[in-house]
């Protein structure tokens, strides 16, 4: 739809930048040098909460109804009775890998570099 709006001159937009930012430098030579201002910290006052939540509530947050307020141990990924469609495929063997010769034993292999 807008295929044949006309583009600006790369150029003469960075001409236009450039020149902004001689015209703040010639403004404020020194605006680099400054810190910003800090935000002042004001002395916060304590909140009156008037709500309570009962202890019976954080029980089944967790899940355990136990009522201690302690996390119940979850038992291990791969630990249990689980499918066999759900544990992790064993780890591959260790193939020893070809070895390589380097250019120089390729030429001289009797050479005493050892």
């Amino acid at each position: 739809m807008l295929g044949g709006v006309p583009h600006p001159n790369n150029a003469a937009m960075a001409g236009g930048a450039a020149a902004a930012a001689a015209a703040l430098t010639l403004a404020d030579p020194h605006a680099a040098d400054r810190k910003p201002e800090q935000r002042q910290e004001e002395e916060k006052r304590p909140v009156d909460v008037k709500e309570e939540v009962p202890a019976s509530v954080f029980d089944h947050l967790d899940g355990s109804g136990t009522g201690s307020g302690h996390e119940v141990p979850r038992p291990k990924a791969g630990a249990g009775s689980g499918s066999a469609a759900t544990s992790p495929p064993p780890p591959p063997t260790a193939k020893k890998l070809p070895v390589i010769p380097s250019p120089h034993d390729a030429v001289d292999p009797g050479h005493a570099d050892k």
